[in-house]
């Protein structure tokens, strides 16, 4: 992202946070109270800066779930009818969940660095080495994954173990909720819109 970018968002947050301040004791009446402000005002020990950090982290997760959802989506309309169909039962969207997913995550670059010299995928690393990895690589590897279709949902391979939400302790915090958005989604979107297509000449 541009430093200009950056700091545009930084503003929004700041209005959002500033806001959520304004509107203390402004909406007794407002059931269910908005979930920043009812946070902000119940937990004794959350300040300032931990409000900031709640705003950033809803900004991010409504970010790339959109994101991961418009890919799902975008492959969906290139299926077949029958399939398509089968996107409109929840049922069926639980069932390939991990690997609707897996395939198309929302996040395509992870940064890491080293902490102690190895080899990965034969290319020497050495402690502090940065590490890019590519996550629709990574979760599309024929090793871990050799049933998948390149791009298809169906098969035995609807499996947590995938790195769209990240590992370890920079696992996505939001990643339940991301699922259950998704899950929610694609079948009311099919439902609703079932003659939705993509206009070929528009894609780019």
């Amino acid at each position: 992202l541009r430093l200009r970018t950056l700091l545009k968002t930084q503003e929004g947050f700041h209005w959002v946070i500033e806001a959520v301040e304004r509107s203390f004791g402004q909406s007794p009446g407002l059931e269910p109270r908005p979930f920043l402000q009812e946070l902000a005002e119940e937990a004794d020990d959350f300040d300032r800066d931990q409000l900031f950090s709640m705003v950033a982290s809803m900004a991010v997760a409504a970010h790339t779930s959109s994101e991961s959802l418009a890919f799902i989506l975008w492959r969906l309309l290139q299926a077949p009818a029958p399939d398509r169909k089968s996107a409109q039962d929840p049922a069926w969207v639980e069932a390939h969940l991990e690997s609707m997913l897996r395939l198309y995550p929302s996040t395509v670059w992870l940064g890491r660095t080293a902490t102690k010299e190895g080899k990965i995928g034969g290319s020497p690393v050495r402690a502090g080495d940065p590490v890019w990895i590519h996550v629709p690589s990574v979760n599309r590897d024929a090793e871990r994954f050799p049933e998948t279709d390149r791009g298809s949902f169906e098969g035995e391979n609807n499996t947590y173990q995938h790195l769209s939400f990240g590992a370890g302790a920079h696992k996505c915090p939001g990643a339940h909720l991301a699922r259950l958005t998704t899950s929610v989604a694609v079948p009311m979107l099919m439902q609703r819109f079932p003659a939705l297509r993509i206009r070929e000449d528009e894609v780019r």
